[in-house]
């Protein structure tokens, strides 16, 4: 076994000069470089574009978020918040390790029964396959929520229903900021006294850049 080591060791490091040789001639070296050892490498972005799965590279599910806001939320001290997300996940899996308590809603029957199947005990999931009842769903809950997330259906929706259920330090997570939807509700975010900040960057799974906003006011639970 031991003697089989180190032809093992040869046989991968001739393999990455092989595939490095072959990134050059296709003029790929960059990118080739940037996903085997660069920062990608360390969020195991390779690994989620082939499995398809916003996950680290050891399997680890992540919010399907940008890695500069993962990076953000990971740096503060959530173990006493409450969260709700529209839209449940690999990102619910991530939250109830850092959360108190975590609720979520889903639309698709298939996927709710996925999640349910992996949740932690501080984890409640709730199937609505209407848009009513999907929006609504915050408001089965008797307790206020330090963060809501909003990263599935009828977008706009839920964000009319989720200020109401926030505690005073609430914020709001608005993936994929970019798009029409998100931007067609920030006047009246401004207006209610919300404040932004947009982080851009590259995340799981897909090969461009997008934005995951954070909503908040004085004296929120991110303490920005």
């Amino acid at each position: 076994m031991n003697k089989a080591k180190p032809a093992r060791i040869v046989s991968l490091r001739l393999m990455d000069r092989l595939q490095g040789s072959l990134a050059k001639r296709l003029g790929i070296l960059p990118e080739f470089t940037l996903c085997r050892n660069g920062s990608l490498a360390a969020w195991g972005w390779s690994k989620s574009w082939q499995t398809r799965r916003s996950e680290r590279a050891d399997g680890t599910p992540i919010p399907w978020f940008t890695y500069p806001a993962i990076r953000f939320l990971e740096g503060k001290d959530l173990s006493d918040a409450v969260v709700y997300e529209y839209g449940a996940g690999n990102s619910t899996l991530w939250w109830a390790r850092r959360a108190r308590i975590v609720a979520a809603c889903e639309d698709n029957p298939a996927w709710h029964k996925h999640v349910a199947s992996h949740a932690l005990e501080n984890v409640t999931l709730v199937l609505a396959t209407d848009h009513d009842a999907y929006c609504k769903s915050i408001r089965l809950y008797n307790c206020l929520m330090d963060i809501v997330v909003i990263d599935g259906v009828h977008r706009p929706g839920c964000l009319a229903a989720a200020p109401p259920r926030l505690t005073s330090r609430g914020v709001i997570i608005w993936d994929n900021a970019e798009r029409d939807d998100a931007r067609s509700c920030e006047p009246l975010m401004v207006s209610a006294g919300w404040r932004r900040v947009d982080l851009w960057g590259f995340g799981a799974v897909n090969t461009y850049e997008w934005c995951t906003t954070v909503w908040y006011r004085p004296g929120n639970i991110l303490g920005i």
